[in-house]
């Protein structure tokens, strides 16, 4: 199940709706679900929060590294390896990189 932009009770409250009133909670279920999924194409990203795997083609002269899904809210490892052999890749310490979490970035 995806996650929605926000709940039947907020559309409620926002609309000055009875919140005890179920009669339209069914259309407004549907309509929270369908405006989600449009948010979620627009911004070209899940709303739900998931962790990732992403692997990129990259060269010691490279200064940064922008992920493809943000925010980022944390990375569990980064690996490199020069002989494309990466399950016996080796992490990189966590000291000698950076996040730049609202947009991705990795310094």
């Amino acid at each position: 199940m995806a996650l929605d932009a926000t709940t039947v009770v907020r559309v409620k409250a926002q609309l000055d709706f009875d919140v005890s009133d179920t009669s339209q909670d069914t259309i407004l279920t549907t309509m929270v679900s369908a405006v989600s999924r449009q948010i979620e194409k627009y911004i070209d990203r899940p709303l739900e929060i998931s962790t990732e795997t992403e692997e990129y083609d990259g060269h010691s002269r490279m200064h940064s590294i922008y992920l493809r899904r943000q925010p980022v809210t944390d990375i569990f490892y980064i690996k490199t390896r020069s002989d494309w052999k990466f399950d016996s890749a080796a992490a990189i310490d966590a000291d000698l990189y950076h996040l730049v979490g609202e947009t991705g970035e990795v310094l």
